[in-house]
């Protein structure tokens, strides 16, 4: 299993238990922030690409 820190209890808050072993939950909401930010990595890029292709086609523009 996954070593990590303990964490302190509290509402919100995700324990470790006495070893320091991950509990299954944190485990899973690590697993689902880590695919969230997959994701929202992806969308990045493709808006960076986005933004680049209308600043060169504004650059390439003659009436502009």
């Amino acid at each position: 299993m996954a070593r990590g820190y303990a964490l302190a209890t509290g509402p919100g808050t995700l324990a470790a238990d006495p070893r320091g072993d991950l509990s299954p939950q944190m485990l899973t909401e690590m697993k689902e922030t880590n695919k969230a930010l997959r994701e929202i990595r992806e969308l990045l890029k493709q808006q960076v690409k986005e933004i680049t292709f209308l600043k060169n086609t504004v650059m390439e523009c003659d009436a502009c």
